[in-house]
């Protein structure tokens, strides 16, 4: 960076990227999140990859956002840059949206052996090649989890919780949580509810595990605490999760 011309490399390219993320607070955020990559990267390979987003019509503002959170992403080679575009554009995403940014980001992230296994894994569980599009173009970072863990938190969804494959399709930010800190816990919470009558076996399951955390506890916790105290413990993952057997 200190070998660089100022006015011909590092000053262009600072402005380049400020027209993008807007503030200077912005750019030195910016910058060190990709710390390892210099300026002539930048200019060979950021500067094209930006140029490919914005000849599918990807808002300025999401870009800003892609540099800000996910810079290495465009970092990636051009190539398979472009690649990974084509790849979502062919799938059916909306370049106006963010999850255009993240399926990209997502399928970078991938190697593409390591792609095919993750799809294996979901499709092995009864997802068809559209309900896994379907699922991708919904939450596109259920790519980013291993192939252990989505074959562990698809089996504990279809064989423990009972809910349907293609149930589970529809709510795939499933898999951006922790099996042993939030799905089974909230599970045994339901299951011990349901036990004692206090709600119905037909809950909604799916929707209970995606909530945030104050509406969980509002409606579940809080709410019965004080005649199904064993709730608490069940949230702090300290009652195993038995099933619930007889749901509807």
């Amino acid at each position: 960076m200190l070998d660089s011309s100022l006015e011909n490399r590092i000053k262009p390219t600072l402005n380049f990227l400020k027209q993008y993320v807007r503030t200077n607070e912005n750019l030195i955020y910016a910058l060190k999140r990709s710390i390892h990559a210099d300026l002539c990267n930048v200019q060979k390979v950021m500067v094209p990859n930006i140029n490919t987003l914005l000849a599918h019509d990807v808002p300025e503002s999401h870009i800003g956002k892609l540099i800000m959170s996910q810079p290495s992403a465009l970092m990636s080679s051009v190539d398979v840059f472009e690649e990974a575009t084509d790849a979502v554009q062919q799938m059916g995403f909306d370049p106006k949206k963010t999850t255009y940014l993240w399926g990209i980001h997502s399928m970078l992230m991938n190697a593409k052996l390591s792609w095919e296994k993750k799809k294996e894994a979901y499709m092995s569980f009864g997802w068809s090649e559209s309900t896994f599009n379907s699922a991708f173009k919904l939450e596109p970072m259920c790519m980013l989890s291993s192939q252990k863990n989505i074959r562990e938190l698809m089996d504990f969804l279809v064989n423990k919780a009972e809910l349907r494959a293609s149930e589970i399709a529809k709510h795939p930010k499933l898999f951006r949580y922790s099996l042993e800190r939030r799905l089974i816990p909230r599970c045994t919470v339901l299951q011990i509810l349901m036990s004692k009558g206090l709600i119905g076996k037909d809950v909604e399951v799916a929707w209970v595990l995606n909530c945030n955390t104050q509406n969980f506890e509002t409606r579940f916790l809080t709410k019965y605490k004080k005649v199904a105290h064993e709730v608490i413990k069940a949230c702090k993952g300290e009652i195993g999760f038995q099933g619930f057997n007889t749901r509807v």
